[in-house]
């Protein structure tokens, strides 16, 4: 160990490991820290043997800010029983990835299972899923490094503080951060410019204790002072050949584990629990020829994501892992992408077990490209999606983070046995003919086990569209806008019923009511160019746009237009349309609260999937042709 860090340790008088033998199979438990109580919610045993259980926050929201899921971990050969009993009444069990189909049995208010493999399970009572118990059962360690080795920094079962403000350890080439099983560090990890590193073991990076644990936005309703900085939790810059490997990341302060102009990186079966706002579980921000394998992630922004800035990505392979974001992406290419290229990456055998995000624009599988880089020669191959609030997004557009002058492109990506249990919904969305979406590729969709057309939502700037089911045919679609197109302004004047102008709040006049500066006067008589799509914005003093009600405000508009009449024939129909008064869920989130100056916190939105309207077409002479 190197003996000028300044490091506190609270020492431990238990074995470091213990081995149990059941039915020929062996099971290696690690003792519990001492001071840290063991969760209340679950008891386990290994081969009859008590476990120890962790907990770790989950899912943060200001008013509902504890809950807990637990976890318990240890290494295994051949076959172990597992035996859970939980703290109340058991009446359904869910045990995933549901792929696997873990059989149990239930005997006297207990859960019985057999593992013969070393995995990673979610253990659901009730329909519960924010107070589940994680099983990680781990292969046997090998290659653990020796203790008094002069480049090996070795924690050994207990607590362990770094003596730094901000809990920074560094580490520098050729050196090894090893963590034994009931070892648990309160640090952030740094290495810059270095080589040859290792962080391997079985115990636990905790960021509970750090300071610069919150946004800027949460700050002063969670009594942290605007001075503190808010460093990343893991993170190395400028590396080469970086290895993380067996241990779990709990509680993190920021982004969780962040590789910078990386190269040679292989992660392989960690664990994460991210619960603060930005607790990214592995952002890989520039670099080339990066594995991540084996690893379950579940955090409270996007899990595995690419995104940087100067320098391009190149092969990165994730595999054989389970995802589950809070409140993201699953698995995302972006936002920020200021390099030349994103290439040669592949997701594949990756279950998605939640993407619960309620907020438009996010999605299981995202790419969202909103700098200049060219994406291309992306592979997501046998993903199981067992709940999301949307499948697929592609998306090129300038967003709050980005900053380049121009746009990007996104080309060539392949999406090959898909599986989901939710929904089929892909979103394709260009920014204009130059920076387009391109040569996309389905192959194999399923929807509840079987093979199901998928549902396409697009702007005029996606081509080249292939699906194919089941070695049928290809269906090819070369544009969801036939090139050429002209387009004709409908007058709907005469329907309207509120002005843009909104010179008086709560007079009853005038657009949402809401008084002159949340109008739309500055559109009064003006021609939009929507994605090229042209709007001819009413100069009518009266009557600027068709306002109906909702649940709650303007309960004096109509719940529906009169019917428009267009007596015209139309290949396309394109609604410019606004929605205000959405649902709000945070009653405690002060108005005046914003994230990044972005908009509203996003608590305060309705649940993506909310039907907010509808439109009813009528045909005549035969129906739709």
């Amino acid at each position: 160990m190197n003996m000028n860090m300044k490091i506190k340790i609270i020492p431990i008088i238990l074995s470091l490991l213990i081995m149990i033998s059941c039915n020929k199979g062996k099971a290696w438990l690690f003792p519990g820290p001492e001071g840290m109580e063991s969760s209340k919610n679950y008891s386990v045993y290994i081969n009859k043997q008590p476990a120890f259980v962790y907990d770790a926050p989950v899912y943060y929201e200001l008013n509902n800010p504890n809950r807990v899921s637990s976890f318990v971990q240890f290494d295994m050969q051949g076959k172990v029983e597992i035996e859970i009993e939980p703290n109340k009444k058991i009446e359904t069990v869910r045990i995933r990835p549901s792929n696997l189909e873990v059989p149990y049995k239930i005997t006297n208010n207990k859960i019985i299972l057999s593992l013969n493999e070393p995995g990673k399970l979610s253990i659901e009572i009730n329909g519960c899923i924010d107070d589940n118990l994680m099983i990680f059962a781990n292969p046997p360690e090998v290659d653990i490094p020796e203790k008094y080795d002069k480049d090996v920094i070795y924690f050994a079962p207990g607590i362990h503080y770094i003596d730094d403000d901000y809990g920074i350890l560094e580490l520098k080439s050729n050196q090894t951060l090893y963590l034994a099983g009931g070892a648990v560090l309160h640090a952030r990890i740094i290495a810059k410019n270095a080589q040859n590193i290792k962080i391997t073991g079985r115990g636990i990076i905790d960021g509970s204790t750090l300071l610069g644990r919150h946004p800027d936005y949460y700050r002063k309703y969670l009594g942290e002072p605007d001075t503190i900085r808010r460093p990343n939790f893991v993170q190395f810059t400028n590396c080469d050949n970086i290895t993380v490997e067996g241990i779990v990341l709990n509680d993190p302060p920021h982004w969780m584990l962040v590789f910078r102009s990386c190269n040679d990186v292989k992660i392989n079966n960690i664990k994460e629990f991210g619960y603060v706002d930005n607790s990214d579980g592995i952002d890989i921000v520039g670099g080339k020829n990066i594995t991540i394998n084996d690893v379950f992630l579940r955090n409270n922004d996007d899990c595995i994501v690419l995104k940087g800035m100067p320098d391009d990505i190149d092969n990165v392979l994730v595999t054989n892992s389970i995802i589950w974001t809070d409140r993201a992406n699953g698995l995302q290419i972006g936002h920020e992408t200021l390099m030349n290229t994103i290439s040669n990456v592949t997701f594949r055998n990756i279950d998605i077990l939640e993407q619960r995000n309620r907020y438009i624009g996010h999605s299981a599988l995202s790419i969202f490209n909103g700098d200049s880089a060219l994406i291309s020669d992306i592979t997501y191959d046998n993903i199981r999606v067992e709940n999301c609030e949307r499948l697929i997004g592609l998306i090129i557009e300038k967003g709050f983070y980005n900053r380049a002058s121009k746009r990007g492109k996104i080309e060539n990506i392949h999406f090959k046995n898909i599986h989901s249990n939710k929904s089929l919904d892909i979103h394709m969305d260009g920014f204009n003919e130059e920076f387009a979406i391109k040569n996309i590729s389905f192959e194999n969709i399923y929807l509840n086990g079987e093979l199901a057309n998928p549902e396409f939502f697009s702007n005029p700037y996606a081509y080249n569209i292939t699906l194919k089911q089941n070695n049928s045919d290809s269906l090819f679609i070369p544009s969801s806008i036939a090139k050429g197109t002209t387009y004709k302004t409908i007058d709907i004047v005469p329907w309207c019923n509120r002005s843009l102008y909104d010179e008086i709040p709560g007079d009853g006049k005038g657009w949402f009511d809401l008084g002159p500066s949340e109008d739309m006067a500055e559109l009064k008589g003006t021609l939009q160019q929507i994605t090229e799509i042209p709007f001819q914005i009413s100069d009518d003093p009266e009557k600027g746009a068709i306002v109906l009600r909702s649940s709650q405000y303007l309960t004096e508009q109509p719940y529906a237009s009169y019917p428009i009449k267009i007596s015209q024939k139309a290949k396309y129909l394109f609604f410019l349309q606004a929605t205000a008064f959405t649902n709000g869920f945070v009653d405690i989130v002060p108005t005046e609260a914003w994230i990044g100056g972005a908009g509203k916190l996003l608590f305060n939105q309705s649940p993506t999937g909310t039907s907010l309207w509808y439109y009813t077409v009528r045909y005549k002479g035969g129906g739709l042709k």
